[in-house]
């Protein structure tokens, strides 16, 4: 199926799916949506639905064959030729639908609804769709844009606020990559103000649609520097369980410890960016996370990135100011000298 490289947004204050056909959709929803009048009123509208557990055992890639089968089994009395695809819930939903409408029949269409603001923000948007083995996170995955994105203020507002601090993470990456009116907003933002998330919102997504459309299968490396944060989170996620969104934001301090030490960083931006709200937080955050981690654990984590150019070099994203990020060639060795240095506090 031929793909574009910008999905289509709408921005909903009240969901409505007009001009979707119901009954030519499968729905994959995460199970825990059900409890929610807004989101089990969509869910009743498809007839062929498929309920998951949300989270990394989803994406599990040894477990994958087996929701196949159970799909298939919901699916073998339709016409499957005109078939869309419809992933409702969080990032693991995206992945997990994402990938099943990439390689189903060789590519059917995709639509999805974001029910976290972790996945309205980053995850439903630029066609990454990834599946884990074992530990180490995103292995296996194709690029597949969704054609369309209901982003719906309705649903995400059940969202507790630990789900809008991690939403933080990957919104405090992006602002820091843009910069300019967006890292201006951003150092305003209060986690817990829904208004304020939702209407930060648009400048956020457009800033990674004109990243991803420079680059939409990472094969100029220019897309690499949405990264930003996720060489040290992608470790911290998969050994210690923590939640994507808080993992790149411990990721990102790590990233902006280390430029400030290697001299990419100055005095003088490294206050601005360290005066930041959501700053303290990921930063605590990340010194329990390096106490709870070993060294060795670290170095296969980072031996598995998919960053990785050469024998135990990976390409790692530096800031430099808001509004420009530096991708650099480094030794894993480089690493995790770095994180032994913040665990003896010779910085941070």
């Amino acid at each position: 199926m031929l793909q574009s490289k910008k999905s289509v947004i709408t921005y909903q204050n009240k969901l409505s799916l007009r001009g979707l056909k119901t009954d030519k959709c499968l729905l994959i929803f995460d199970k825990k949506l059900i409890q929610y009048p807004e989101a089990l009123k969509v869910i009743k509208k498809f007839p062929l639905r498929y309920g998951v557990q949300g989270g990394e055992t989803l994406k599990d890639l040894k477990k994958f064959p087996a929701h196949v089968e159970k799909i298939l089994k919901i699916l073998h009395k339709n016409n499957q030729k005109d078939l869309t695809i419809i992933g409702f819930g969080g990032g693991s939903i995206g992945d997990f639908s994402g990938f099943f409408a990439s390689t189903f029949k060789r590519g059917v269409q995709l639509v999805f609804i974001p029910s976290t603001w972790l996945s309205a923000i980053d995850s439903s948007h630029g066609g990454k769709n990834g599946l884990n083995v074992a530990q180490f996170k995103n292995q296996i995955g194709t690029f597949y844009m969704a054609q369309t994105i209901y982003i719906a203020r309705d649903i995400l507002k059940h969202q507790p606020q630990p789900m809008m601090i991690d939403a933080a993470g990957e919104l405090f990456k992006i602002a820091l990559i843009e910069g300019g009116k967006l890292w201006r907003q951003f150092q305003k933002l209060q986690y817990s103000n829904e208004k304020q998330l939702w209407d930060i919102l648009p400048l956020a997504i457009r800033a990674k649609y004109q990243i991803v459309q420079e680059d939409p299968t990472e094969s100029n490396g220019y897309r690499q520097i949405l990264n930003l944060g996720h060489t040290l989170g992608h470790v911290i996620e998969a050994r210690l369980g923590v939640s994507h969104g808080a993992a790149v934001g411990q990721g990102l301090v790590f990233a902006t410890e280390w430029a400030y030490k290697m001299g990419f960083l100055g005095s003088n931006q490294y206050q601005m960016i360290s005066r930041n709200l959501f700053y303290k937080h990921f930063y605590l955050s990340l010194r329990s996370s390096l106490a709870d981690l070993d060294r060795k654990k670290i170095e296969t984590s980072l031996m598995m990135d998919k960053k990785k150019s050469q024998k135990n070099d990976l390409y790692f994203i530096f800031p430099v100011r808001p509004g420009l990020c530096i991708r650099h060639n480094v030794k894993i060795k480089n690493i995790l000298q770095a994180t032994d240095a913040l665990k003896k506090k010779n910085y941070l």
